[in-house]
């Protein structure tokens, strides 16, 4: 039983052949010098040293919960006196 050229799977798959042929002829047959060089001995190195693991790790210790409004006023910005938004207006309760 023959197949008609059209439908052949052989014949789909010669485009892909010739296509790898051709890249494969473009590939260089030896490594570039930089790949397969030795190591350079004459090169200088900094040895290896000694960090620890836990280096600049804090310690927070347990602490009562304080005073959240005494908090906010020395995170917030300063007020400007001379428009009257001061932490006066704010402990007052207005």
């Amino acid at each position: 039983m023959e197949v008609p050229p059209e439908t052949d799977p052989m014949m789909k798959l010669i485009p892909f052949v010739a296509l790898g042929l051709g890249l494969g002829a473009c590939v260089p047959t030896t490594l570039p010098t930089y790949l397969a060089a030795p190591a350079d001995p004459s090169v200088g190195t900094r040895s290896p040293g000694y960090a620890s693991v836990t280096a600049g790790v804090r310690s927070y210790d347990v602490v009562e919960p304080g005073d959240w409004r005494e908090l906010n006023r020395r995170v917030a910005p300063e007020g400007d006196p001379e428009r009257g938004d001061s932490d006066d207006a704010a402990r007052r309760g207005r």
